[in-house]
């Protein structure tokens, strides 16, 4: 027999924990959008996540969506969404942070990238390399990075390279020239094609500009309809040539910041448009950042790299900073340290996801200054 796998979910207030008597208890789930998200299941296809209303406006233009009809007699009243994909075309320029964390272990690490983005600032282009698994704190590091470059002046743009777009030639590269030319998914497409012509038309003409908005045209709301679908079509080499000369003309505007995270999961175009990046001059305002896991595809990347940093876990002295800096506190229970670093391994996201979590739930408390 056939299995097949529905998923939908919903958002609300509910009652989770342990229900009934000294004698029988289960872990339960009580509450009207639990009941709801039951419902939206009988809505979804085999293979098919569906998200109410509420789910779809909180995850705003991230994710690419579609109203389908509620095919129950009960009318949940929640609204019924089908997602089918990541948006990738959301890159996102840059803002300074409200709030800076501290991170700990990672100090070291954190003056040798000030030190680079300061020169970069100056004229001296950089290629940084942060690898380390999942979870290991490569963004936290990236964001003060990001508030030093904003606060000179620079202007940064990050892209996101996916599982989902590994067969999207220069997806993350099209999100960030979508960004920079400020398209509006909601304008016609008349509209969109001026706005691009408008933004490159001072970068290039002609062929290369005509190609260009094609290309870009074709990601505009996920569409992917550009005729250029081989990568050995010949097109693609005009096109990187025209997006490294944008590039290089866009630096001596205003320094720039690109990062680029997951470059393990990068298609083929767009890895060779991080080795266009890794050959160019070394006198430009220029740092790009790229984050990626260990993976035997990016050996001869790498090579290229001006530096790398190794983003490790945390050790258990740095776990109890972590947790000190978490709390803004003195001390930490030994013996709570110790279990935290076991349970997560030392990984700052798992670290600060069990944080929270105990936090938001009254089970870590603070006395006198300490965990």
């Amino acid at each position: 027999a056939e299995l097949e796998m529905r998923s939908a979910v919903h958002r609300g207030r509910v009652h989770f924990g342990a229900f009934g008597t000294e004698e029988r208890y289960a872990m339960s789930v009580v509450g009207q959008p639990f009941s709801e998200t039951e419902i939206m299941l009988l809505g979804a296809k085999g293979g098919e996540l569906v998200a109410s209303t509420a789910v779809v406006e909180r995850l705003g233009s991230g994710f690419v969506a579609r109203e389908v009809p509620d095919p129950t007699e009960t009318e949940t009243g929640v609204g019924l969404h089908a997602i089918d994909e990541i948006s990738h075309s959301k890159s996102r320029y840059m803002r300074i942070r409200g709030e800076a964390r501290e991170i700990a272990g990672h100090g070291t690490m954190m003056r040798d990238l000030a030190s680079i983005a300061d020169d970069a600032l100056h004229g001296t282009t950089a290629l940084v390399g942060l690898s380390g698994e999942a979870g290991c704190g490569k963004t936290y590091l990236l964001a003060p990075i990001v508030d030093q470059w904003l606060a000179a002046g620079g202007f940064g743009v990050i892209g996101h390279c996916r599982y989902e777009t590994q067969t999207t030639p220069l997806a993350p590269v099209t999100s960030m020239l979508l960004s920079f030319a400020g398209v509006s998914e909601e304008a016609s497409r008349d509209e969109q094609e001026a706005t691009l012509r408008s933004a490159f038309g001072h970068y290039c003409d002609g062929q290369n500009l005509e190609e260009l908005v094609e290309l870009l045209m074709s990601r505009v709301g996920n569409t992917n309809t550009s005729a250029m679908a081989h990568e050995n079509d010949p097109r693609w080499e005009r096109l990187l040539v025209t997006i490294e000369t944008f590039v290089l003309s866009r630096i001596k505007e205003k320094p720039l910041l690109y990062v680029l995270e997951d470059l393990h999961l990068a298609d083929t175009l767009t890895l060779r448009v991080a080795s266009r990046l890794a050959a160019m001059p070394r006198t430009q305002s220029f740092l790009c950042i790229v984050t990626f896991r260990p993976s035997a595809n990016l050996e001869e990347f790498v090579v290229g790299l001006d530096h790398q940093f190794e983003v490790r876990n945390l050790g258990l002295r740095e776990t109890r900073d972590f947790i000190l800096n978490f709390f803004s506190e003195g001390t930490v229970d030994e013996a709570l340290a110790i279990k935290l670093w076991e349970r997560t391994r030392g990984n700052a996201r798992q670290l600060t996801e069990l944080l929270s979590f105990l936090r938001d739930r009254g089970l870590l408390m603070t006395r006198g200054g300490q965990v």
